[in-house]
């Protein structure tokens, strides 16, 4: 029973310490408070993070912009055989 007190009392002042120190930068930045754990403002940090969203989205942004012309040339490659196999189907009378 002595050992299960004394874990108790351990986990008790765990928690107590826990409840008491300064919310970690990810906790700050999740709740969208403009305070790190010192106190001091953390709009730098938060506009670095937006920074980093931004340019990683843009960079998304250019990679679908290059597929999306490559699957437009894709496209005008298939309607031209679409074209062309209507056009030979038409010579031989299927069409």
């Amino acid at each position: 029973m002595g050992k299960t007190r004394k874990k108790k009392e351990a986990v008790r002042e765990a928690d107590a310490q826990r409840a008491c120190a300064p919310p970690s930068p990810a906790e700050t930045f999740r709740k969208g408070t403009n305070e790190d754990p010192s106190g001091n403002s953390s709009q730098v940090d938060i506009m670095q993070a937006i920074t980093f969203t931004r340019e990683s989205l843009e960079t998304k942004i250019d990679s679908l912009a290059v597929d999306l012309g490559l699957l437009r040339e894709d496209q005008c490659r298939l309607a031209e055989r679409v074209t062309a196999t209507e056009q030979t189907l038409s010579a031989l009378g299927r069409g």
